[in-house]
């Protein structure tokens, strides 16, 4: 795909809003990404109090809710996501008792 871009000039930077910079405090900010390894997962998931049962099962877990990806042959979790899956989980399970 190829982009055209329109040459600057006055006219338009009035038009966009100025020209002006964004002051550094009007950035968004995102979280840093922690990456954990799957025998971490493991550990936190066990902590938490689910069972899984086998490697292969936890493995289709990062794939189908994209938990993870995979960096040098080896499986890299983001920890955040991690947790917000295992907070969803607990919320089902909550909803299933009552």
């Amino acid at each position: 795909m190829v982009r055209k871009y329109r040459k600057m000039t006055r006219k338009n930077s009035e038009i966009e809003g100025g020209g002006e910079n964004p002051s550094p405090s009007s950035k968004k900010s995102f979280p840093k990404l922690t990456y954990i390894s799957s025998a971490d997962a493991i550990e936190i998931m066990d902590k938490a109090g689910f069972f899984i049962p086998t490697k292969a099962t936890l493995i289709r877990y990062y794939e189908k809710y994209k938990l993870g990806r995979k960096i040098g042959g080896r499986w890299a979790i983001s920890k955040t996501k991690l947790m917000k899956f295992l907070k969803s989980l607990e919320e089902i399970g909550k909803e299933e008792d009552e």
